[in-house]
């Protein structure tokens, strides 16, 4: 059984931070954001346990993984690229949940950069585990890779 380490080090850590933010506030945490991180943490631990054959069923942008083409520039194992590959091969992830997993200056010009190298990167709606913000739903990046 392997499990993603690197992604539930990043729940906890963000986990830890907004209890320390909810402490100097002197507010209670939200139950609803705990919630939403306990679901993260059980998927993850799900999908490290079964095979991932689900998410490779899942449907592209087109409506089929067997018409994506392939990305035109292969990516270095040791770059910034890489690691946010490697994260979006396991699960969809927010620009801030990229930058709290992982050693980056900025998410975004990240998947911008994979994007323009042929990588086919959507974004889904998801609940915002911070209940307390203004927007009630962030936009995590998904890989849709052919197989």
């Amino acid at each position: 059984m392997q499990i993603n380490w690197l992604f539930l080090t990043g729940i906890l850590r963000t986990m830890r931070d907004e209890a320390a933010a909810a402490e100097r506030r002197e507010e209670e945490i939200n139950p609803a954001a705990l919630v939403q991180f306990a679901q993260m943490i059980e998927e993850a631990l799900q999908k490290s346990g079964a095979a991932m054959t689900e998410q490779l069923k899942r449907p592209g942008p087109e409506g089929s993984r067997a018409i994506l083409k392939p990305p035109s520039c292969a990516v270095k194992s040791t770059t910034q690229q890489s690691m946010v590959l490697e994260v979006l091969r396991q699960h969809p992830a927010s620009a801030f949940e990229l930058q709290h997993l992982l050693p980056l200056a900025d998410a975004r010009a990240v998947v911008r950069d994979l994007k323009a190298k042929g990588y086919v990167i959507d974004k889904i709606p998801a609940p915002n585990p911070n209940q307390s913000a203004r927007c009630k739903t962030i936009q995590r990046y998904r890989l849709n890779e052919a197989h």
